[in-house]
Parts: C-alpha cells; sequence; structure tokens
C-alpha cells in the first residue's frame, strides 16, 4: 500500500485522497482510487486498491481537508450547512 502523513491533523475534519492513475505517458486516464475518513494525520491506501494498475503508471494525487458544519437557525426554520475543502496536488508513479 501507499502510507501518508500530514501535519497537523485537525479535530472534527475529515481527510480524503484521490490517486488518479494514467498511462506511463499521461495520455488516458486508467482510473482513481479514493480513501476518506477522520483526520488523524495518517491514512494508508490498501495495497490490492493500486495493484490493478501497470507499474510505472503516473499518479496525480489530491489530497483534501473537509470541514463540515450546521448551525440550527430559527429564523428559516432549518440548519445552515457549510463546507470547506482545502486540496494540495501532487504526482507519482505506481511502483
Amino acid at each position: 500500500g501507499a502510507t501518508f502523513t500530514w501535519s497537523p491533523a485537525i479535530q472534527g475534519t475529515q481527510f480524503e485522497i484521490i490517486i488518479a492513475v494514467y498511462t506511463w505517458d499521461g495520455s488516458q486516464l486508467l482510473g482513481y482510487v479514493s480513501c476518506y475518513e477522520n483526520d488523524d494525520g495518517a491514512m494508508t491506501i490498501p495495497s490490492q486498491y493500486l495493484q490493478a494498475f501497470p507499474q510505472g503508471s503516473l499518479a496525480a494525487v489530491h489530497l483534501i481537508r473537509h470541514k463540515m458544519n450546521a448551525v440550527d437557525s430559527y429564523e428559516i426554520g432549518g440548519k445552515l450547512q457549510s463546507h470547506m475543502k482545502w486540496e494540495v496536488v501532487g504526482t507519482g508513479y505506481i511502483e
């Protein structure tokens, strides 16, 4: 598998990693792997998810933190919801 770590971990947020996999020359998208869980500063993408792709395939790695919130709004008789996300994208390849 592939283990990713980051800092700081932020309590009350969720973290998502999306790996978009392309052919070795980048000309065709082969597929995606996506994992999502509470933000604890580390995540491992299981190896069986990545084994479907040929060695040497290019990868765009999206690291995304999500923060969602809801507050009661008596004025509208419901809830106001927010969803913020911060994302960085890196590159890699499948070994």
